[in-house]
This record gives structure tokens, C-alpha cells and sequence, in this order.
């Protein structure tokens, strides 16, 4: 890696910044009932778990989104942590 590789790199704060904005896009994506935004920001092996517990992974998720058929008690971003190590990221919020 040369050294102008490794200043092209995102700082850990801009890492956290970015992530920060990409939860704050799914809560109004959520909100809004955006099924695209969730097909075009989400990955394919992606486990969502709902606040009673229950998994579902991105098409179910995606399509319960897109059918309305949920109604959120709450869609507020709460208690989220970012950490980063190294190239990986990981995001979670109440």
C-alpha cells in the first residue's frame, strides 16, 4: 500500500460520521415507508431484528416496508454506538 493509499482512507471520525448519517437515513426511510431506499443501501445477508424480537432478513424486511404493514410505536434514534476496526464498521442503536 503506498502512502497515498493510506491517505485516501477515511478517518475513524469521518467512518462514524458516515455511518451516523446512514442510521439517521433509515429511521425516515422506515418513517416514509422508502422500500427503495432499503433495497439500494442494505446487504444482501442483512438480519433485521424488530423491536419484539422478531428476525427478518432483507426481502421480508423490504417487502413488510413496501406492504405498509407495520406501524412503528417509535422511530427515534437512541443509544447508537459506532465502532470502527480497521476497514470494518459496526453500527447499533435502540
Amino acid at each position: 500500500m503506498t502512502a497515498a493509499q493510506v491517505d485516501s482512507s477515511p478517518s475513524v471520525e469521518q467512518t462514524k460520521a458516515a455511518i451516523r448519517v446512514l442510521n439517521e437515513q433509515y429511521i425516515e426511510a422506515a418513517r416514509t415507508r422508502d422500500a427503495s431506499w432499503f433495497r439500494d443501501h442494505m446487504a444482501e445477508d442483512v438480519i433485521v431484528i424488530l423491536g419484539g424480537g422478531q428476525r427478518l432478513v432483507r426481502d421480508e424486511f423490504v417487502a413488510m416496508v413496501e406492504a405498509g404493514q407495520r406501524t412503528f410505536r417509535s422511530l427515534t434514534l437512541r443509544n447508537a454506538t459506532v465502532r470502527v476496526y480497521g476497514a470494518a464498521a459496526q453500527g447499533d442503536a435502540d
